[in-house]
């Protein structure tokens, strides 16, 4: 069986003596985040705390499951 999962942070993200709302929102709003069949997506706010404390404290990946996102749309 196949999941996607959210990717690791990385740059500003991924920096733990940066601010946390600052790594939230480069997370979020920097990382371009798709499911396989292509569809943009941006995590929730309580997915996002998961992901980052996930990578913090054991550099592990987060499914993406139902409920985690909203479907990204562009102006």
């Amino acid at each position: 069986m196949e999941f996607s999962i959210w990717q690791l942070p990385t740059g500003l993200s991924a920096n733990k003596h940066v601010n946390m709302i600052e790594r939230m929102k480069h997370y979020r709003f920097e990382l371009t985040h798709c499911l396989r069949n292509g569809k943009r997506i941006i995590p929730t706010i309580e997915t996002l705390q998961h992901i980052i404390q996930a990578y913090d404290e054991f550099n592990l990946e987060v499914a993406i499951s139902d409920g985690s996102f909203t479907v990204y749309v562009e102006d």
